[in-house]
């Protein structure tokens, strides 16, 4: 008969073993914990991954009709300057301090909406206009006498095929908005100084809304729109309160006159509502807003559950617009 030690284990070997127990334990949890950690993290940069593509889709899809935002909107970013300024002509060396510009949302932000022209070719077409379409000529048939030339109207009745109406009926409903441009670039110029070409160059341009009688359109004169744009001539600052205005300070070029462009446009934002989790915490969420004159045609989410949005330009001599994003 074979016999066995009966003894049972020493306290010395039972705590050994205890102790070899909790240190793979430990170890087990440890290497859990890091694997949580490691899997809590991938799903945070896939949201957040998501999170970008979603913010970049919807700005891209927006970024392709934005370009008559650039030097026409008035929107001052965080240092006070310009974000809108585009300085194509003059080199960002002369002006390397100031070429950025920031616009940052978070919860405490005062500022909550961001605004850009959006062209609106779904309404009508970019026409080419003759400013002696709006205008009517009394000729006193005496050459020493001048005619008569007296405003009318932007689609007044014209001859066959001359009419901006004809080419854009849709486009000539109350409440549309049209932007008036020539592509001409003007900076101030004082009396007896020279040009500061570090001011950065405008195009005389008047943003209006199409009247009741859909035959001319008028400035904007409700907030915040009615300071938005540089509805004045870049080079005098003088107010431009109607096409009229604007046709009479046309700059002058060689030929015959300016080229004036007549473009259906609307105007597109992007808004942060501050919010509150029921933990507590304050996040933002953002949406898109599209405007039918001034008036508010839509709304879209975009995104939620955000620590702060920064719109961002890295060079103000190119017309580029990055997207920031702190997630919580």
């Amino acid at each position: 008969m074979k016999y066995y030690n009966q003894r049972g284990l020493t306290l010395l070997e039972v705590l050994i073993s205890l102790a070899l127990v909790n240190l793979v334990t430990g170890m087990g949890f440890i290497a859990l914990s890091y694997l949580n950690k490691e899997l809590s993290q991938i799903d945070k940069n896939i949201q957040n991954q998501g999170d970008k593509i979603t913010v970049a889709k919807s700005f891209a899809i927006l970024s392709k009709n934005i370009g008559y935002s650039f030097n026409n909107i008035k929107y001052d970013d965080d240092n006070k300057l310009n974000f809108f300024d585009l300085m194509s002509d003059v080199s960002s060396m002369y002006y390397e301090k100031t070429k950025t510009r920031s616009v940052k949302f978070s919860y405490d932000s005062k500022n909550n909406e961001i605004f850009f022209i959006s062209t609106d070719f779904q309404k009508g077409k970019l026409m080419f206009y003759d400013p002696t379409y709006a205008y009517s000529f009394d000729d006193p048939n005496d050459i020493d006498t001048s005619p008569i030339v007296s405003y009318e109207a932007l689609n007044k009745e014209f001859k066959e095929g001359s009419g901006y109406v004809k080419a854009n009926t849709e486009a000539w409903i109350k409440d549309q908005l049209f932007l008036l441009i020539t592509p001409v670039q003007l900076r101030k110029k004082e009396l007896n100084k020279t040009v500061d070409f570090l001011n950065p160059p405008r195009f005389l341009s008047f943003v209006g809304i199409v009247n009741d009688k859909a035959t001319d359109i008028l400035k904007l004169d409700i907030d915040p729109f009615k300071s938005l744009f540089f509805n004045f001539n870049p080079m005098t600052e003088k107010d431009l309160k109607s096409p009229d205005d604007f046709f009479r300070e046309l700059p002058t070029v060689g030929g015959s006159y300016p080229i004036v462009s007549l473009i259906p446009i609307k105007i597109v934002s992007f808004k942060i509502y501050p919010k509150v989790s029921s933990q507590g915490g304050k996040y933002i969420d953002v949406y898109k807003i599209e405007y039918n004159g001034f008036k508010k045609k839509s709304e879209t989410f975009v995104l939620g559950q955000l620590k702060s949005i920064e719109f961002y330009r890295r060079n103000i001599s190119l017309p580029n617009i990055d997207v920031k994003l702190e997630g919580l």
